[in-house]
């Protein structure tokens, strides 16, 4: 991961929020923003979604994603 992900994910959560999401967000749709937004694969969002959540940024409970 080139970005620095502190900051990455403070991007991500904006965007979320202007599409009305604040938490309990769908993977799906976190994975989908990422895409969006860096304009990656869908396998390079999987590997991003748990490389946040292995650095405790998020937590994934029941397919939903939960800002730390």
């Amino acid at each position: 991961m080139a970005y620095n992900m502190y900051n990455q994910i403070k991007k991500i959560r904006e965007n979320l929020e202007k599409r009305g999401y604040t938490n309990n967000i769908p993977t799906d749709m976190f994975g989908k923003e990422l895409m969006i937004l860096f304009g990656m694969r869908k396998k390079t969002s999987i590997e991003w979604i748990k490389t946040f959540e292995g650095v405790g940024l998020i937590k994934i409970e029941e397919d939903k994603v939960i800002f730390l």
